[in-house]
């Protein structure tokens, strides 16, 4: 039986422009801006300027279809393309059939909608965690590796993050700025989530920002099955 998506009415980032600024949230943008320049005359000081945040990565299974606007999501059942990668201290993310009940969301650490989302996610990762609900984030259309380690830093984000190794264009485009893992998911928006339950099978999709108690029950339930 095919299966709707469910939609928030708060408009998702569809094909999110790039912001002038990496960061828009109030009072918190020279907080961030020095985080980055900290991280980056560390780096410099190293002579290495990418942070690790090429760490290979790998991605197998068939792609998923787009997210429909309305109507069945030909995703969901569909087994999770699974993921080999690396977290910005070099410890390994993987995506895949094991067992474990897990969210995947991806996002763009200039994008509002994933920087409102941040903390709440947060908060919601450390509560899940004695059910055993992974948490993972994939930074996709990333400009430099320090505003990404910035935006995870800032938020402090209790659960592993990679950068889908892509080529940044400064806007998101069907020419560019996709890596391996967001084109193979067809991320075409930020935020962009994919509950996986612990069969590998995706229960849940969706893009645009969603509140707590929603993804609280969607996890719980895969969880459960």
């Amino acid at each position: 039986m095919a299966q709707t998506r469910t939609r928030n009415p708060r408009p998702p980032a569809k094909k999110a422009k790039k912001s002038p600024a990496p960061f828009v949230i109030i009072g918190g943008a020279i907080v961030i801006a020095l985080v980055i320049a900290i991280v980056a005359t560390r780096n410099s000081g190293k002579g290495d300027t990418t942070l690790a945040q090429t760490q290979p990565v790998t991605v197998s299974g068939n792609p998923l279809p787009m997210l429909p606007d309305s109507g069945a999501d030909a995703a969901l059942g569909s087994a999770v393309p699974e993921l080999k990668g690396a977290a910005f201290d070099g410890s390994a993310i993987n995506i895949a059939n094991d067992g474990h009940p897990k969210i995947v969301i991806f996002v763009a650490h200039w994008c509002p909608h994933c920087q409102a989302e941040a903390p709440h996610l947060s908060k919601l990762a450390r509560e899940l965690k004695p059910q055993g609900v992974e948490f993972v984030s994939v930074n996709a259309d990333s400009e430099d590796a320090a505003s990404v380690f910035a935006y995870h830093r800032y938020f402090g984000l209790p659960f592993p993050s990679l950068v889908d190794p892509g080529q940044p264009t400064g806007s998101f485009t069907e020419q560019g700025g996709r890596g391996p893992v967001s084109t193979t998911y067809n991320v075409e928006s930020y935020p962009t989530f994919y509950v996986i339950n612990p069969h590998g099978t995706i229960t849940w999709a969706s893009d645009g920002e969603q509140p707590d108690a929603l993804l609280r029950q969607l996890l719980l339930k895969a969880a459960n099955e």
